[in-house]
């Protein structure tokens, strides 16, 4: 696992801070776990455009589907959602 450290923001759009986030990648390099706050986050499949930023980010889930981390492909930024 590797960690990075990325600027998250809760569900309310409040900014977190920095924080460390471990992440595990597929042998193509894309990110596809994420452990944040105790919790394992899974890529959901879904991908979008941040409307905030226009950045590329994927869906990240855990607990089936009540967490989910909406984390920028190039690792910038992460949403709690």
């Amino acid at each position: 696992m590797e960690t990075v450290t990325i600027r998250i923001t809760d569900t309310n759009g409040r900014d977190k801070g920095a924080m460390p986030v471990g992440i595990e990648r597929r042998a193509d390099g894309t990110v596809w776990v994420v452990h944040h706050a105790g919790e394992q986050y899974v890529a959901s499949g879904k991908a979008g455009t941040n409307v905030r930023t226009g950045k590329p980010v994927t869906e990240y889930q855990a607990r089936g589907d009540a967490l989910r981390l909406w984390l920028a492909d190039d690792l910038s930024f992460a949403d709690e959602d």
